[in-house]
């Protein structure tokens, strides 16, 4: 008994299979910026500059109208 030669993959399923891990990451990408940007919080830096949380309430009702 002999050890199975594998076959080399084409072009084809090796972009296939690429394009696929590819997608996930794009997707989780997006959802991983609307999460930081709603789960930001007011804070108060340097020489007391204020940065305000985004209104979370205000940009999903936004976000639904369109």
């Amino acid at each position: 008994m002999g050890r199975k030669k594998l076959e080399r993959p084409c072009a084809e399923q090796i972009n296939s299979v690429i394009s696929s891990m590819l997608v996930p990451a794009h997707v989780l990408e997006y959802f991983a910026i609307w999460n930081s940007l709603f789960a930001a919080e007011t804070t108060t830096g340097f020489n007391g500059k204020k940065v305000e949380a985004l209104p979370v309430d205000e940009v999903v009702k936004m976000l639904k109208t369109d």
